[in-house]
């Protein structure tokens, strides 16, 4: 990657060993990647990151005043970059959530489906839940995953041309008032979230890519009843698009998962879950979701 006059406050300290950080490395299933200590980070504006994306073929992707990237526009190389006040700080927890952006970021660069949303397994299909952050996708993969559905995986939802959820994060985040209210073992030692893998929940583990049976749009709403509307296509590929990853940073790769995502929702379809947002009526919600897989 090039250094133009955007990247001359990039001053490297010192390249970073990332092997010990499980999240960092798997990022490099998808892309090449190098980190690096620096003096300083970036401070771009929208239009300096867009001069970056036509001058260089690369975009920045800011996460805190400490943690930031260069991606290529291609979405195959990273350059991950940590202020060098932060090298007693654990990397794991610096880099906590960015990684997945990071790595949906860089399969939608790909022109790959890679959406904000976690999914789950039962019987060998596969049921995905979309939505902000906030919008329940955890909680109710959790408590899916304790009635004996299978994990496939957590915030990056990567879905392959066969229509098929490809197995990605083996765990859960969960703020631990949800983990408590779940009957969840909560550690005194957590740091932000809770983690909670397949392993560590007795959970079935998967092995292989299950076929998507619908997509949700999660909205918990104080309801008595739980419905699921079929989504329009137009509005559903809108819903799916706002909730991936590179389209928030960089809307001009829109145009390149159009196609993509057509073809997504022509085979898959695409509902608005509205639901109780009450911990007591998760049964109601599990029992109405198994119910739709049968259909």
């Amino acid at each position: 990657m090039s250094h133009s006059v955007i990247r001359q406050v990039d001053k490297y300290v010192e390249k970073i060993n990332f092997s010990g950080c499980k999240d960092i490395v798997d990022l490099t299933k998808f892309a090449q990647l190098t980190a690096f200590y620096v003096s300083c980070l970036p401070a771009l504006e929208v239009s300096e990151i867009l001069r970056a994306a036509q001058a260089e073929n690369q975009y920045w992707m800011s996460w805190s005043d400490s943690v930031g990237a260069w991606i290529s526009s291609s979405g195959k190389e990273i350059e991950l970059l940590v202020h060098e006040g932060e090298k007693e700080s654990n990397l794991s927890n610096l880099t906590l959530g960015f990684t997945s952006a990071l790595m949906g970021a860089c399969l939608n660069l790909q022109g790959q489906v890679a959406i904000h949303a976690n999914a789950v397994a039962l019987n060998g299909r596969a049921i995905a839940f979309v939505g902000p952050s906030g919008a329940g996708k955890s909680t109710l993969s959790m408590y899916c995953v304790q009635q004996g559905m299978e994990l496939l995986t957590d915030d990056v939802l990567v879905v392959d041309e066969c229509d098929r959820v490809l197995l990605g994060n083996p765990r859960i985040k969960l703020f631990p008032h949800t983990g408590t209210a779940l009957n969840l073992e909560v550690p005194d030692d957590y740091f932000y979230k809770i983690f909670y893998s397949s392993e560590t929940l007795g959970s079935p583990i998967p092995t292989e890519p299950a076929p998507l049976h619908a997509i949700y749009l999660l909205d918990a709403a104080e309801v008595d009843t739980i419905t699921a509307s079929s989504v329009p296509p137009t509005q559903a590929i809108f819903n799916l698009l706002k909730n991936s990853y590179a389209v928030q940073e960089f809307p001009e790769v829109y145009g390149k998962l159009l196609d993509r995502y057509q073809q997504l929702i022509r085979q898959v379809p695409v509902k608005r879950l509205i639901y109780p947002h009450n911990f007591d009526r998760l049964p109601n919600v599990y029992r109405f979701l198994t119910e739709d897989l049968k259909s």
